[in-house]
């Protein structure tokens, strides 16, 4: 078996793909729950932008860990 340790790069990798998909996901929730915000967007256009944003969350999290995880 071959010996899979993370390098300093691959750390720093993953702390930033942790960041970028917290910042992703806070982006859509405040899209889609906090009214005021980009006012100038239908309700609808909103909500799509938000779930859009919630999901490509969701994928980022998800590489994130098959990376960490992987053997």
């Amino acid at each position: 078996m071959q010996d899979y340790t993370k390098t300093p790069i691959m750390r720093a990798q993953i702390i930033m793909g942790l960041v970028m998909g917290i910042v992703y996901l806070i982006l859509g929730l405040l899209f889609i729950f906090y009214p005021p915000f980009l006012s100038q967007f239908t309700p609808m256009q909103k909500i799509l932008a938000g779930v859009f944003l919630a999901l490509y969350a969701i994928f980022r999290f998800y590489r994130v860990y098959t990376i960490y995880t992987k053997e």
